[in-house]
């Protein structure tokens, strides 16, 4: 049945402002490059108090029976593919290592998916919220490119150069994030210059030169091939639905300037391409090509596979085979980064001396159906295309005004952020999470407005619900990201302690800084691993032990965790446990510098030195961190083979046995073959 004019609430409108002036004109300033999370911490503190604030408001007014359009909950399918998604989520956190951890992750989609139920209200009860939404997106990007901007400015104070690296990030974490975010925001730009008046327009039009010059500069390749996927879709879709629905010749024209400006400025970038200026995303192009060809070239220690591309590939790999374990529930909320290990980590140096850990596979679909199985994977995709077909119906009809341009635009967002996905981690950060559901509260709002039905008690009671929850995970993921930054500022003070050697505050820290909510810093390493560390240091095995199996139950696998237990252990005299600890971990990486290095030298304490000496040659590519033990190792064997003392002293004097250890493996020969080949050696003996 339609539903009767409905008459738009000027209170809303307010409402709609203040949200859309926290989100995207304040909260672009909320971060901080001192913290370990620069930036998503806060913004859901702040989100979470802001969406409790308004959805008390929204409570209010419909339970007091104001004339409200509330969501279509039973006629669209939409709802019910993100309740069953939100219900999966939930189970995966009672399989989690750190259900503080996995409570909080799942907070943070309920805080994106709060902000979806608010878009869909207000989209659906105030007058021209669509192009209040797109002017406050346009101010947005001005401000993330004025903070870019002042970035630039500060390395060119400090360095005299401007240098477009990873660095770069405006208060979006790092480039890649940035370059993700600027990326998800086109497709609002572009319907704003195509619906709103003409001072916006040439704004909106400004903007998409910022944003396609921002892509183009940092040479991030997810958002290149991105671009390119957006531009045939838009083709696409456009050849489609022309001749069926496309009433409009004015509306037809201007949608094919979207992929006609867009393909025409691929085409200068292909040109600049080809002069060498983006020698980034060649080099990245020429590893994909290399890895393609070979699977087993990952598997070599060799500073060639330092780089994100074989990092990547490895780590999908490793996300697929989990997933294979355990297809159907997948390993648990935040369990990927805890299994990776496991599956063995990439090759590449930062992670072989782990100094980089991987949080997630840089594949958002293959991290959903690692952690939550084919169930959370059906029902993730199910959203998707749910919003396809509530556009294709969208497209079909003949709807007078912009709702057209705005449906297709919203659904090349979702095609951005699903091609986005398949490289990178959007799922992850604040902002991809909140423009994923705007996109997604878009289709659903022009789908309702342009099938209208009769708002039912039955809707206005599920939103009754809704204001309630959403109040809920409010407030909680506003205190619980209160409670990790706490914990964060204990830890970077433990961080400077560890660093001036301070262990008696490195622990206290460390220990003010562990909770419920914060098992682990943001490289997974748990946090009672900082007070081992702490108490190692300081002469206490005993209570180093303690905690590092205190660390060990939130993270099975962590190296540094397991080699610093087994070196606990090794000094109270478990040598047979410490071995098998240091294997555990050149299981998973081979060319872990400290548990090789440990394992040597405890094979040389317990008087296996033939067997410590042949060890240290298995991977050679670590010779220069192990010098020091090995030149130890080579004086001895000198002693052995020279017994004379005049003459062994004299060797020791001249000659650089560790090159000399080098050059006899070149040659196939033993240490002690290439000493006395030497004919002064040879001399001297006589």
């Amino acid at each position: 049945m339609p539903v009767k004019n409905h008459i738009y609430s000027k209170s809303y409108g307010i409402v709609l402002h203040f949200c859309l002036l926290i989100l995207f004109g304040f909260l672009p300033f909320v971060f901080s490059d001192s913290l370990l999370e620069t930036e998503t911490t806060f913004r859901f503190l702040i989100s979470g108090v802001v969406l409790s604030v308004l959805f008390l408001f929204i409570l209010i007014r419909v339970s007091a029976g104001s004339d409200v359009q509330a969501p279509a909950f039973r006629q669209n399918p939409f709802y019910k593919f993100l309740l069953l998604l939100l219900i999966v989520l939930a189970f995966s956190i009672l399989r989690s290592f750190n259900r503080g951890e996995a409570i909080y992750d799942f907070l943070k989609v309920c805080t994106a998916v709060s902000y979806f139920f608010f878009f869909v209200f207000m989209l659906k009860n105030v007058e021209n919220a669509v192009s209040l939404l797109l002017k406050y997106v346009n101010v947005a990007i001005l401000l993330f490119t004025l903070i870019a901007l002042s970035q630039i400015g500060l390395q060119l104070k400090h360095t005299n150069k401007i240098r477009f690296d990873f660095l770069l990030s405006s208060s979006l974490g790092n480039k890649n994030f940035y370059t993700e975010t600027m990326t998800l925001l086109l497709p609002l730009v572009l319907m704003a210059a195509m619906t709103l008046g003409k001072k916006w327009k040439i704004l909106s039009i400004l903007n998409v030169c910022i944003i396609l010059i921002t892509l183009v500069v940092l040479q991030t390749l997810s958002t290149w091939v991105a671009i390119i996927v957006f531009i045939v879709f838009i083709a696409l879709m456009l050849f489609i639905f022309d001749r069926q629905s496309m009433q409009s010749s004015a509306s037809r024209k201007k949608l094919l300037v979207i992929p006609g400006v867009l393909a025409a400025l691929l085409i200068v970038i292909a040109l600049l391409y080809q002069r060498d200026h983006f020698d980034l995303i060649k080099t990245r192009l020429g590893k994909i090509s290399t890895y393609a060809q070979s699977d087993d070239v990952l598997k070599t220690e060799d500073q060639f596979h330092t780089n994100s591309v074989a990092e990547r590939m490895f780590l999908w790999k490793n996300a697929w085979h989990m997933f294979t374990d355990h297809p159907v529930t997948g390993v648990g909320s935040g369990n990927w980064k805890v299994y990776s290990p496991k599956y063995e980590l990439p090759y590449s140096k930062f992670a072989t001396d782990n100094s980089i850990r991987y949080m997630r596979p840089h594949n958002d679909l293959l991290m959903i159906l690692a952690e939550t199985g084919v169930v959370g994977f059906i029902f993730f995709i199910g959203l998707f295309a749910c919003a396809c077909l509530l556009s294709y119906r969208l497209l079909r009809i003949p709807v007078t005004g912009d709702r057209k341009t705005i449906t297709l635009l919203a659904l090349s967002g979702l095609v951005i952020y699903l091609t986005i996905a398949c490289f990178s981690l959007p799922g992850d950060r604040f902002y991809t999470q909140v423009l994923l559901f705007l996109f997604f509260a878009l289709l659903c709002s022009q789908y309702e407005l342009a099938m209208p039905v009769q708002t039912t008690t039955t809707n206005l009671r599920i939103m009754t619900l809704i204001c309630l929850l959403s109040i809920t995970a409010g407030i909680s993921v506003s205190y619980i990201a209160a409670k990790r930054y706490a914990s964060e500022i204990h830890l970077i003070y433990a961080l400077q302690a560890q660093s001036k050697k301070n262990w008696q505050k490195m622990s206290y820290h460390a220990g003010m800084a562990k909770s419920y909510w914060f098992p682990m810093d943001y490289t997974g390493t748990p946090i009672p691993w900082y007070q081992g560390m702490a108490a190692f240091n300081s002469e206490s095995p005993a209570v180093s032990k303690y905690y590092f199996e205190e660390a060990l139950r939130s993270n099975p696998y962590d190296l540094h965790v397991l080699n610093d237990l087994a070196t606990a252990v090794q000094r109270e005299g478990d040598n047979p446990k410490a071995a098998k600890l240091y294997d555990e971990v050149l299981s998973m990486t081979p060319f872990f510098t400290s548990a090789y290095m440990n394992k040597v030298v405890m094979m040389y304490n317990q008087g296996d030195r033939d067997k410590a000496y042949e060890y240290l040659h298995k991977y050679p590519v670590h010779r220069a961190q192990y010098n020091d033990v090995l030149k130890g190792m080579l004086i001895i064997r000198t002693k052995a083979a020279i017994p004379d003392s005049t003459v062994y002293k004299w060797v020791f004097m001249k000659k650089d046995i560790v090159a000399m250890d080098s050059i006899a493996g070149s040659r196939h020969l033993t240490f002690e073959q290439l000493l006395l080949q030497d004919s002064l050696v040879r001399a001297l003996s006589k």
